[in-house]
């Protein structure tokens, strides 16, 4: 596959894996409800450093991603101000002041920018989950390549073209530049259906069609053979409860095997007459034709409300440059079809995609959350505002849902002080217990973990456990505790993990300032010991 070279790559290349970890810190004043992490999110601070602070919590959970990031017209005299660790990306950029149209260095600028960023959004998306990139013809051709390179060209959907509402555009010059488009990935495409089906459509209300009743909890559905005119190679599938399926003559099989097993482990297979048959789902169908790759027919569903409806809300007068219309967030989330999905945008702007999640969520019931970072001084004054105004309602708001509000609540956060290993030493910067508990989960397993799977630790500090481990964390967030013998692993606390190591036919990990026992004891135990803060040396700045 061809990739793509510019200028800052290779200083930037695993960046992402040494960016330092900074915990979120809630601010109850500036949220609407109890400020809780696992509620909505509105996080102001630089968006590479809290993406990174979301990663032990939301890693591998987030839904959908739709980012607008800078279109890097040449005009709009933004500052790249990531802190790479090489003397040589340092030097560069403190050499090459804002980006500008004169800056011939701007698109390698943007690249260095995003690369990054992307990673981590794609570390934080869920296998079967989408990310959208609103952008236009300035830098759309590095960012397919580029997310080519970190999501995989075969995980691309499309490139959606969006007409502007203006009859010529003022930057135009040889042709009217006015269009700009959402470039779509998947995190894994496989996830999406390996037959002529496709995942992403409109559900339709076609229910005459749909006799079966909701026997399984997922909706009225019909069944479909198992063949197709012609898709996959002929093979002979045996199910795990030993039926024997071929596609007849003629046909062939509609799905992988590997497909056929998770269809039938999820209970979308049902057995008995002449063959096996596929549930085909009322709520997963589409209304005719798949989505258009061109929003041309919707023009002023798409393009004509997001500065008027800005203005309803803010009063008469700009709050933001061309903010992106609810309606474009919407039918994108639509698309997903999934009433709990976590949608996050890390170049929120306005809080367009905030808003749209509101009324997503006002108008079907649904219970989707929204995660928005924005990193400029108007987080506050404008993107929370505007929930803050549309939870509660507005008054000259256009249609009955907004003006009585759309309820909902948020926590506004900021990024707290990089978490290091002097730091810790010094009691300078001691995380809280869970916040610290979620990244030394999250650093040894990779895995994202809540609020509520961190409340059953125990007596001696259980934290998480995963099919083979217990994890311990041994800690308090004061310094003068954790130079007591309170936190270190005496004999009888790792005898009593050990206890339960053996009951359980477990290992355990567990995380303390220090041992009071050999690790060859523990060894035997089957209790392995990580010292702190060295434990945390990894999220420290290289």
């Amino acid at each position: 596959m061809p990739t793509l070279d510019f200028k800052g790559k290779s200083h930037v290349y695993g960046h992402h894996l040494v960016v330092p970890w900074r915990p979120l810190v809630p601010h109850p004043d500036r949220s609407v409800g109890a400020g809780e992490f696992d509620d909505n999110l509105i996080i102001h601070g630089d968006n590479l450093h809290a993406l990174k602070a979301l990663l032990p919590r939301y890693a591998g959970r987030v839904k959908c991603v739709y980012i607008d990031p800078p279109y890097n017209t040449g005009n709009e005299g933004w500052v790249y101000n990531d802190n790479g660790n090489s003397p040589a990306l340092r030097h560069w950029l403190s050499e090459n002041g804002p980006v500008d149209g004169e800056d011939l260095e701007r698109h390698d600028k943007w690249l260095t920018m995003m690369w990054p960023r992307l990673q981590l959004l794609r570390q934080l998306l869920s296998d079967d989950g989408v990310i959208f990139v609103s952008i236009d013809d300035n830098e759309v051709h590095h960012l397919r390549m580029m997310m080519d390179e970190i999501f995989g060209e075969e995980n691309f959907f499309v490139t959606q073209v969006r007409r502007a509402m203006h009859t010529v555009r003022n930057s135009s010059k040889d042709f009217n530049l006015n269009a700009d488009y959402v470039v779509s990935y998947a995190k894994d495409k496989s996830w999406f259906g390996e037959s002529t089906d496709r995942y992403i459509r409109y559900v339709s209300d076609k229910s005459a069609n749909y006799p079966r009743d909701d026997n399984d909890g997922r909706g009225p559905y019909k069944l479909d053979p198992l063949s197709a005119r012609n898709f996959f190679e002929p093979y002979t599938h045996t199910f795990e409860n030993g039926v024997e399926w071929s596609a007849p003559s003629g046909s062939y099989p509609r799905y992988s095997r590997k497909r056929l097993r998770e269809m039938e482990a999820s209970g979308a297979i049902e057995f008995g007459g002449t063959a096996p048959r596929a549930k085909r789902y009322l709520r997963d169908v589409q209304a005719g034709q798949p989505p258009n790759a061109v929003l041309d027919p919707d023009i002023v569903r798409f393009n004509a409300t997001g500065t008027t409806l800005l203005q309803t809300i803010f009063g008469v007068g700009g709050v933001f440059p061309q903010p992106k219309p609810v309606e474009l967030i919407q039918y994108l989330v639509e698309l997903l079809r999934d009433p709990e999905a976590i949608v996050l945008d890390s170049f929120a702007g306005s809080g367009t995609t905030g808003h749209a999640v509101l009324a997503l969520n006002k108008a079907d019931g649904g219970n989707r959350r929204f995660i928005m970072v924005e990193c400029e001084d108007y987080a506050d004054e404008v993107t929370a505002e505007r929930i803050r105004r549309v939870i509660a309602g507005v008054d000259t708001g256009r249609g009955e849902s907004l003006r009585e509000g759309l309820g909902g609540t948020f926590t506004f956060c900021t990024l707290g002080e990089r978490t290091s290993g002097n730091g810790m030493l010094s009691g300078e910067s001691l995380p809280s217990f869970d916040d610290l508990a979620a990244w030394l989960v999250h650093s040894a397993t990779g895995l994202s973990i809540g609020t509520e799977d961190l409340a059953t630790r125990d007596e001696n500090g259980l934290i998480f456990s995963d099919d083979s481990r217990d994890y311990y964390l041994i800690y308090e967030p004061d310094i003068a505790w954790l130079r007591t013998n309170e936190s270190v692993l005496t004999a009888p606390r790792a005898e009593a993990i050990g206890a339960m190591c053996r009951e359980r036919d477990r290992n355990a990990v567990v995380f303390a300032t220090a041992r009071y026992i050999p690790q060859d004891e523990l060894k035997d135990m089957r209790v392995m010991f990580a010292q702190l803060p060295f434990a945390v040396q990894q999220i420290d700045e290289a």
